[in-house]
């Protein structure tokens, strides 16, 4: 359990932060003496020999529902048994940046990635996702153009377009071509031998002398700084992964945390809108009004859409990631009472938090006016600054991705609205399920019917 320092400035962000924080202990030697000074959090009732607390998270709830369920039950901070002792992890895992433990190894990674994806880094590669974008706005035009060929003007005929797929496609292109420097619509089974394809590529590449103003993507980077950060045997202070492992899984999940999160924010942004045509239209006449209908929205155009950063920050605090990732302190303690050995397992059931209603009024609407001026939450961001909102996590381990998944995922969806109309094929309003997992993906299709509200000649089409 990990409360913020600042908490007991900030009661009712200490009741938030505090209501959610979930305990996964890994039993071990000497436990049974050192909670003898103080209490050990709550154990929810329940327990199998072996498996712990397992069966409760495999049922048809969600994890999160599951897991408040209990904190309302025994109070903000619980413990819970995965397993006996713990978990084995596997060098390739721990070689990705995410999963690699606190140490030298994790903040060598730590400062090349947060350096590569700074702003002025992003600045380098804005075009990357302001082309595919592009190209896959004209590619909705021109469907809806071809399926209007050889037919009548009375025809009314409708297109119907997968947009859970377009979305996926779209941030694919996008983060494989950020990343490896090549545009690819691949699967996840293929993924990693075309990530080792691309590696042994850059390799080769990489031992010629470098053309001058050639491009250098992700994986470049990662491979010079392993080159130039080794110790004296050679290594990255890691002795069980290779530099290849390293840079491979750093450029995978970069790739994989970004898609995910670009595919699901897109596709619930779109669901809430749609269901709430009120909120649909102030977006389309905040971007008729400052974009009109003579060109596109573009990056510096982003500021001066408060409604639309509203729209995100709403999506993020309904439908981010409900678990945050696990994190493991590195040492025994006592947290408001209660003792948290080494090696404790603490997730963040966000979703708790985000939904709180002694935080947020009406927590479950969408309401983005909340975020604007005059609402009661229009200074909140999402950058792990204000704890009544962390999609992204917070401190250093949050999400470093998430400053060119926000540019990706605003630009991408305002393109969209102000390019064309989507509406249901029904009355019925779009089944927003979720999937059974630690993510939150949208459990059903999301079929909508298109038509242009721009010109198609602003997209070149045929």
């Amino acid at each position: 359990m990990i409360i913020s320092s600042n908490s007991q400035h900030q009661p009712h962000l200490f009741a938030s932060s505090f209501y959610c924080r979930l305990i996964y202990y890994f039993y071990g030697a000497g436990v049974a003496k050192k909670l003898a000074v103080a209490a050990q959090a709550p154990v929810p009732a329940g327990a199998w020999p072996m498996i712990g607390h397992l069966r409760l998270l495999s049922g048809k709830k969600p994890p999160y529902v599951t897991l408040g369920s209990l904190a309302d039950k025994y109070g903000p901070a619980i413990t819970i048994r995965i397993g006996l002792k713990q978990a084995l992890a596997c060098g390739e895992l721990l070689s990705m940046f995410g999963f690699a433990p606190y140490g030298p190894y994790w903040r060598k990674l730590r400062k090349v990635v947060n350096h590569e994806l700074s702003f002025s880094k992003l600045q380098l590669v804005q075009h990357i996702w302001d082309s595919e974008i592009n190209k896959s706005i004209k590619e909705l035009h021109e469907l809806y153009l071809n399926s209007r060929k050889n037919k009548s003007e009375a025809d009314d005929s409708e297109v119907l377009v997968d947009m859970k797929r377009w979305f996926a496609n779209l941030s694919l292109n996008i983060y494989v071509k950020t990343v490896v420097g090549n545009k690819s619509v691949i699967n996840g089974k293929a993924l990693d031998a075309m990530t080792e394809k691309w590696l042994q590529e850059h390799k080769t590449k990489n031992k010629s002398s470098p053309i001058p103003g050639d491009e250098q993507d992700f994986m470049d980077v990662m491979m010079s700084i392993l080159l130039g950060n080794k110790d004296n045997t050679g290594k990255l202070s890691k002795p069980y992964v290779d530099d290849d492992t390293v840079t491979k899984s750093s450029s995978l999940a970069l790739i994989l945390g970004a898609n995910d999160a670009t595919v699901t924010n897109l596709a619930w942004a779109v669901s809430l809108l749609l269901n709430d045509q009120s909120k649909l239209k102030k977006f389309q006449d905040e971007l008729d009004s400052n974009i009109g209908d003579e060109r596109q929205v573009q990056q510096s155009d982003i500021k001066d859409l408060p409604y639309l950063q509203a729209i995100m920050k709403e999506t993020l605090r309904l439908y981010a990631a409900p678990l945050l990732p696990p994190r493991e302190s590195t040492g025994d303690c006592i947290v408001a009472g209660y003792f948290v050995p080494a090696g404790t397992r603490l997730i963040i059931n966000s979703r708790k938090i985000h939904r709180d209603p002694r935080v947020w009024s009406n927590p479950s609407e969408f309401h983005p006016e909340r975020f604007l001026s005059g609402g009661d939450q229009v200074d909140v961001d999402i950058r792990g600054q204000n704890f009544e909102l962390i999609s992204c996590g917070a401190g250093r381990r949050m999400c470093l991705g998430d400053s060119l998944a926000v540019q990706v995922v605003h630009l991408a969806l305002a393109r969209l609205v102000h390019a064309v109309n989507l509406k249901v094929p029904s009355s019925a309003p779009i089944d927003m399920t979720e999937s059974v997992g630690f993510t939150n993906i949208k459990a059903t299709p999301l079929e909508l019917i298109l038509a242009p509200r721009l010109s198609s000649d602003l997209y070149a089409c045929n």
